[in-house]
């Protein structure tokens, strides 16, 4: 037998995936950042608006509480 067949090869090098992961949190937190300049948008609006879309200013408050 040879050896590949005992101890083959990572099918990924793990200098590979943990630059993959590290890509998707920076991709995650790019998104979170937007999501929240985004929620920091709506809260100048009055709440006859934010009815109109759905939300209250509970709602807004819950969102800011997640991080």
């Amino acid at each position: 037998m040879s050896e590949t067949f005992l101890f083959p090869a990572p099918s990924v090098r793990r200098g590979t995936r943990l630059f993959a992961l590290l890509r998707d949190w920076i991709e995650a937190r790019k998104k979170r950042r937007a999501m929240a300049r985004s929620i920091s948008g709506l809260t100048d609006l009055d709440d006859r608006l934010l009815r109109d879309i759905g939300l209250t200013r509970g709602d807004l408050e819950e969102f800011r509480g997640i991080r």
